[in-house]
């Protein structure tokens, strides 16, 4: 019998959702270090587009997308402990939009809130073994990705 390709999502489940200030240091340090300060080019899914006209979301807030403007929030990974969707916040003009990229520079979807708000929707793990896995994960990541010429104080 031969065997199948699997699709990532046949091959690895939702592991956990986690906020930036109770999540796994690694995993947003790695989010950080995969997603370029700069992306030029993203791709809107149809879902991001009906959100963004039912809610006037400004979509020059995105072209180009300069993380240095935006509050990274959330991650959420897979069982492996690789990142798959994050949430971006920014406050512009009376509203704080949260924008949600998957990988690949898609945007999933768009939504606001009251200015300065970090609050998102959901659940997030805290602590226990997944929040144990995904900061091991991302840590011996890290410590493969990360160029030699980092000083050893700033690869801890």
């Amino acid at each position: 019998m031969g065997s199948k390709s699997r699709t990532p999502r046949q091959a690895y489940s939702l592991a956990g959702r986690f906020h930036v200030d109770h999540g796994p240091p690694a995993l947003f340090e790695r989010v950080r270090f995969i997603v370029p300060a700069v992306i030029e080019q993203l791709i809107a899914t149809h879902h991001f587009e009906q959100r963004e006209d039912e809610r006037k979301f400004e979509r020059s807030l995105l072209t180009p997308f300069h993380t240095a403007d935006w509050e990274l929030l959330v991650a959420e990974t897979w069982s492996e402990g690789r990142f798959m969707e994050t949430t971006w916040a920014r406050d512009h003009g009376t509203r704080r939009w949260f924008v949600v990229f998957t990988k690949g520079n898609k945007v999933k979807t768009v939504m606001s809130g009251p200015l300065g708000s970090r609050k998102t929707n959901g659940r997030f793990v805290t602590d226990g073994p997944v929040y144990l896995g995904v900061e091991a994960a991302n840590r011996f990541l890290m410590e493969r990705d990360r160029p030699a010429s980092t000083p050893p104080e700033a690869r801890n």
